[in-house]
């Protein structure tokens, strides 16, 4: 009687033993989590600033152009200034693509987030596996990784159009200057002198 309530207690004993010793994380995945969360966060903060010019370009852009579009002219100038404009018109075209892809990711990055903060969440609360770590881990760093080698050709398009609106605009600016009609009726005329 006794050998069997010492079994039964040497049996309870090892199955609360188990149930608190529970496999949870390591504190190698708790770091891994730790380090892969601060190189997102930083990559997430780079690719926001970088959206954000984006965006400041974009309005810029659509400004000039709407403030080109705008000015009075009269019908023999109307080619000339559609000429003019021409270029504006195309680089206001070439940000909102880009803008439109840009939004497009968004809806990707944000469940990518989302993972993360789930990941977070349960290494913290200790239900997560080193396994299910390494799985999750290995995804957003594939993504990390996908994203980063697609954001150099963007910041190349993004730079090239953002010169050339420039160029565009003071180009746009300085023919119109130097451009003139010779109807004396001609509203441009009479608004340039």
């Amino acid at each position: 009687m006794k050998t069997k309530l010492f079994i039964l207690s040497a049996c309870a004993g090892f199955m609360m033993l188990a149930s608190c010793s529970a496999p949870g994380p390591s504190a190698e995945s708790k770091a891994k989590v730790a380090a892969f969360d601060s190189a997102w966060t930083a990559m997430g903060s780079s690719a926001m600033a970088w959206g954000d010019s984006l965006t400041q370009a974009l309005t810029m852009c659509e400004s000039a152009c709407s403030n080109g579009a705008a000015m009075e002219c009269c019908e023999h100038m109307q080619g000339k200034k559609d000429s003019l404009m021409m270029p504006c018109m195309n680089d206001m075209k070439a940000f909102q693509d880009m803008k439109s892809k840009w939004d497009a990711e968004m809806p990707m990055w944000n469940e990518l987030q989302t993972k993360l903060d789930t990941l977070k969440a349960n290494v913290a609360n200790g239900k997560a596996t080193d396994e299910q770590i390494n799985s999750t881990l290995a995804e957003l760093q594939g993504a990390a990784d996908k994203g980063a080698t697609e954001m150099g050709p963007w910041m190349e398009s993004f730079n090239a159009a953002r010169a050339a609106c420039k160029n565009n605009m003071m180009s746009g600016k300085m023919g119109w200057e130097a451009s003139s009609c010779t109807d004396k009726k001609c509203v441009a005329m009479h608004k340039k002198s």
